[in-house]
């Protein structure tokens, strides 16, 4: 009953409609990528590796909630993926067990979630959802990403209400890079409330997994380089206004 009442409140308040929204309403994104261990490694001694990345966003317009975001792409310099070195887990499956059907060490990144859902006007009243974010390794350079609601109180969605979405991991010169397109279900009909996802504040936190392969430890995640000490990286941004990118330079 709450869930139905507050996401009531917050479409009545508005009628629910779309408003039509300038450039000057785009998103302000920030965040950080840390790693660690702090090595470099190199192609011949890779050295496995975990890393954690930090997600903010805001509108540039006061009084507006942050645009939903429709893809994330990550590029991180010196790092490699090896998909096929851990248990996969299925869309289906996850979709259908929440998770708890999954190899455990299938589960390659954890992390939470800060948002504010609200109607497509991007003004007025919105309410908290605040999830748990899961990966799990889907092979083949795939990760499958879902959202744990872990309590009523935690969001009017429930688990299960946005269904697993696909992450793609490609190489270009020395850079790995994911993208994560966002499904209309966490992003402009989040849960399937038809009402938009506003990020606030993401952290997500992949593991450092290591495997014996052939008496040689292996790693998911593996370091393979660095440049000048430093591991460059970049963070592309797609909303429902434009498109944005924030640079760093992380430690190494």
């Amino acid at each position: 009953m709450r869930r139905i009442i507050i996401i009531g409140t917050v479409l009545a308040a508005f009628g629910g409609g779309a408003a039509a929204l300038a450039a000057a309403d785009a998103n302000t994104y920030g965040g950080s990528i840390s790693f660690s261990p702090t090595k470099a490694g190199s192609a011949h001694k890779p050295i496995p590796i975990g890393w954690k990345q930090t997600i903010t966003a805001k509108s540039n317009q006061a009084g507006l909630n942050a645009a939903p975001l429709k893809d994330i792409k990550t590029t991180i310099y010196g790092l490699t993926v090896d998909t096929k070195l851990l248990p996969t887990c299925s869309n289906s499956k996850i979709e259908s067990s929440g998770g708890t059907g999954c190899p455990s060490k299938s589960l390659v990144a954890t992390g939470t979630v800060q948002s504010q859902l609200g109607p497509p006007s991007r003004q007025g009243p919105t309410v908290a959802c605040d999830p748990i974010l899961h990966v799990y390794n889907g092979g083949k350079n795939y990760v499958w990403e879902f959202f744990i609601v872990p309590n009523e109180q935690a969001c009017p969605a429930q688990t299960g209400s946005a269904t697993p979405y696909k992450g793609k991991f490609t190489r270009s010169g020395k850079n790995l890079i994911l993208n994560v397109p966002l499904p209309p279900d966490v992003s402009t009909d989040a849960g399937g409330l038809g009402l938009d996802a506003s990020l606030v504040h993401e952290q997500l936190n992949w593991k450092k997994v290591t495997k014996k392969v052939k008496g040689k430890t292996v790693g998911y995640f593996a370091t393979v380089g660095c440049k000048a000490h430093k591991r460059p990286f970049k963070v592309k941004y797609t909303d429902t206004t434009g498109s944005s990118t924030i640079t760093g330079k992380a430690k190494c």
